[in-house]
């Protein structure tokens, strides 16, 4: 509990405890609904499928076995995949196989406001899930299929049970932790580092006695242990290990020089960007404030999580000078437990209006995040293209960009004339999904029609010298090219 008001209304709480209870668990129900109907509205429609979610699509409505064989070479754990699969059995539309993240990201809301309760009291938790709940970031995660909301769900629930654990190392709440890790590290592995450094901070911060500690140790090392069979699986995965990442390198010197460069180049996302951390940074005189008022178990506990978001970012940074992996889209699954002290430190603030203000500008920043998002519709790109390919056409993706966006899109026909025609493509771009003969280097003479997908003003690959093109349809700058003898 913060200190200041804390002797005064404890007389309150004793005699209205269960008022109260029900007051923080109607503000943590409202707040939860409008995260919830934040996460679900048009989830099918806005933003757009892009590439990485269209590799999510793909995949699932294969086979489980053959789905789960790519996963296996390609760069992920598998738990995403299984719970993708499971909503497969009723749609594979956009809002169905976002519909795992939007959930966990709700989820994550009702975390960081029993997090924060635990710091503050009620308010606390409440402005907590708020912030959470409004976080752009975090509400952009929610409403993309690939893993990263439920990674931070994972993590932040792993800090709970973890701390709950410190406190008192039960049966069950070791289990709960130990079952917290084993989720998060098989969602992504970089939830990985984060869960391990959660388990660091907690024993420099919160100081468990040796015998909860050795219990904390156990229950962490069980919960990885548990994902040694799917290693083992997935040691093709390894391979990437030394190939090329798409994260670009980081270097000091560069670091203010790739900012301005990114302002002059897309100044809406990167003056949100940067409105965010000037944002974070200036709760840092409230942080303090926080700190300095807290009772001595709250401050332990602000340290803790505080050390949950800010270790395994400063790691990341770290390793980034050698190998590059700084990427805001990882980064994020490490930060709801600094979010939630952030949250539950605007309870201070005795002007009411000003955590309000605050949170509606969480929000304003989360549509307006949402509204830049500009991402081609594939539906009606292709939509020329259904009921209209046949046997001995071809259809030609003209790199390996839109891929899986085009297969996601494509009829059952366009799909197995499906290629690409390109030479060397990286592995992220999710080369272990592809059939054998998707590549090719050049567009074969075939008896029928050529299709070529690619970008507005981008030059079509080669062709034989006897197709010429007879039509050109374009939709939100992709265009697709039918070429006929």
């Amino acid at each position: 509990m913060m200190d200041g008001t804390r002797a005064r209304k404890e007389p309150v709480a004793l005699h209205l405890g269960f008022v109260a209870m029900d007051r923080y668990a109607a503000g943590l129900a409202a707040i939860t609904a409008v995260a919830l109907a934040s996460r679900l509205l048009w989830l099918g429609s806005v933003p757009r499928f892009w590439g990485d979610e269209a590799f999510n699509g793909v995949q699932v409505r294969k086979p489980f076995w053959q789905m789960l064989d790519v996963v296996r070479h390609d760069s992920h754990p598998p738990l995403l995949y299984l719970l993708q699969k499971v909503v497969a059995l009723g749609s594979t539309s956009p809002a169905a196989l976002r519909l795992v993240s939007a959930l966990a990201g709700t989820a994550a809301v009702v975390l960081a406001g029993a997090v924060g309760r635990r710091i503050g009291g009620d308010r606390a938790g409440l402005l907590a899930a708020a912030v959470l709940a409004a976080f752009p970031a975090f509400v952009l995660s929610s409403r993309d299929s690939r893993g990263y909301s439920l990674a931070t769900m994972l993590v932040l629930a792993s800090a709970l049970a973890l701390w709950r654990a410190a406190e008192r190392p039960s049966r069950g709440r070791l289990l709960a932790y130990g079952a917290c890790v084993a989720a998060a590290a098989y969602t992504h592995y970089f939830a990985i580092p984060a869960v391990e450094c959660q388990l660091l901070v907690a024993l420099w911060v919160l100081r468990p006695s040796r015998p909860a500690g050795n219990r904390l140790l156990v229950a962490n090392a069980a919960g990885l242990l548990t994902l040694v069979p799917w290693l083992v699986a997935a040691i093709p995965q390894f391979q990437h290990a030394g190939a090329p990442f798409w994260v670009r390198p980081i270097h000091l010197s560069s670091l203010f020089a790739d900012l301005g460069f990114g302002l002059s180049q897309t100044p809406n996302h990167e003056l949100t960007a940067v409105a965010t951390w000037l944002a974070e940074a200036a709760v840092i005189p409230l942080l303090v404030v926080a700190y300095r008022r807290a009772a001595p178990e709250a401050r332990r506990g602000m340290l803790f999580l505080l050390g949950c978001a800010l270790v395994p970012t400063l790691a990341a940074l770290a390793v980034s000078f050698w190998k590059p992996i700084y990427d805001a889209r990882f980064l994020s699954m490490f930060w709801g437990p600094g979010e939630v002290v952030v949250g539950a430190s605007l309870a201070l603030i005795r002007w009411r209006w000003v955590p309000i203000a605050a949170c509606l500008a969480l929000v304003a920043a989360s549509g307006v995040s949402l509204s830049q998002i500009q991402r081609p519709e594939f539906a009606s790109v292709m939509a020329p293209l259904d009921g209209q390919v046949r046997v001995g056409d071809i259809v030609a993706v003209n790199g390996a960009d839109h891929y899986y966006s085009v297969a996601y899109a494509a009829d059952a026909a366009t799909a197995r004339a499906l290629r690409i025609v390109g030479d060397d493509i990286p592995w992220y771009f999710g080369t272990a999904g592809y059939a054998p003969g998707t590549v090719i280097h050049s567009i074969p003479d075939v008896p029928g029609r050529v299709y070529v997908i690619g970008d507005a003003g981008q030059l079509p690959p080669p062709l034989p010298s006897s197709f010429h093109r007879v039509q050109q349809g374009c939709h939100d700058g992709i265009c697709v090219d039918s070429y006929s003898r």
